[in-house]
């Protein structure tokens, strides 16, 4: 039995917001969301999502004690996104083992021989002794990508690999209107909605909100899904 028209009027929302960057106005240098024992951080922290067809930067700072005892510090760092190093001076590498660092060097396409009109394609700037700066203008969409930011300690003696920071980057598309939607009353004891949810590529919360033309109905259920979950229920009572 399809609900009557005038029983119900539903409200159909979708939630949605991007974080904004994060500034510490602390005198002591931020720390690495996630990581205690980082050498570094960055800037944005945590997890980071953007909009598609807007552009990616992350700013990776070394600690002063790593300044201190390395000249040109900065120099030491680089980027990781997945799988792909993006060393600031010996370009990209791709289906590296992360996160042992190791990789064949034959593999690598140097930045400057990047095509500049590829706006998928990563840029690094080495901005001052403790901090360089990924940039993409223009990244893929994705659900979740894991970047991270590492400081390259190898000596004579040794080979070290230390973790600055980690983000979660994701970029998708504002919320966008759902499809098929539809709602069907069983005797006016049940109510079922469902839909389609686009792919935004980002988590998205559905909100159906509803109003009785019957003020003696009582309602009760769980309204809230993410990404589209069908179907709705709601118990009329």
């Amino acid at each position: 039995m399809k609900l009557a028209p005038e029983l119900f009027l539903l409200f159909f929302s979708i939630v949605g917001g991007s974080p904004k960057e994060k500034h510490s106005t602390s005198k002591q240098l931020p720390k690495c969301v996630g990581l205690m024992d980082g050498c570094g951080y960055t800037m944005p922290d945590g997890d980071i999502t953007v909009r598609y067809g807007d552009s990616l930067n992350i700013t990776c700072y070394i600690y002063d004690e790593y300044v201190e005892k390395y000249t040109n510090a900065s120099s030491r760092l680089y980027f990781t996104r997945n799988k792909t190093i993006y060393d600031p001076h010996n370009g990209t590498v791709s289906n590296s083992y992360w996160p042992k660092m190791i990789y064949d060097r034959s593999t690598i396409t140097p930045f400057d021989e990047v095509d500049v009109n590829d706006e998928t394609a990563p840029r690094i700037q080495i901005l001052d002794e403790r901090s360089i700066r990924l940039i993409i203008p223009k990244p893929e969409k994705t659900i979740r990508d894991f970047y991270g930011c590492f400081f390259n300690e190898t000596t004579r003696d040794s080979t070290i690999q230390k973790a600055a920071c980690t983000n979660v980057v994701g970029v998708g598309v504002p919320p966008q209107l759902i499809t098929d939607f539809a709602c069907v009353s069983v005797n006016y004891e049940k109510l079922v909605c469902s839909w389609t949810a686009p792919q935004n590529y980002l988590m998205t919360q559905y909100r159906l909100d509803f109003k009785s033309t019957r003020p003696r109905l009582k309602m009760k259920g769980d309204k809230n899904r993410t990404n589209g979950t069908r179907p709705y229920k709601y118990m009329i009572k």
